[in-house]
């Protein structure tokens, strides 16, 4: 399911938690590419803790 933005979210999650940033952010980038758009859960989403000081994560959550 590559067009699946929840697949890549997910993906997003995993590498996350594993502490592999760049891995991370590329698959936070597809999913929200594809479509994936619940903000308030990027937000709070525990599994993008290792991310959330990222100045891409930041640009993100602020654009939106």
């Amino acid at each position: 399911m590559p067009e699946n933005p929840i697949v890549s979210y997910n993906i997003a999650c995993v590498w996350a938690l594993q502490y592999q940033i760049e891995d991370s952010l590329k698959w936070l980038k597809k999913s929200v590419s594809k479509g994936f758009d619940n903000w308030n859960y990027i937000k709070n989403d525990k599994d993008l803790e290792n991310i959330r000081d990222t100045s891409y994560f930041t640009a993100l959550i602020e654009g939106k």
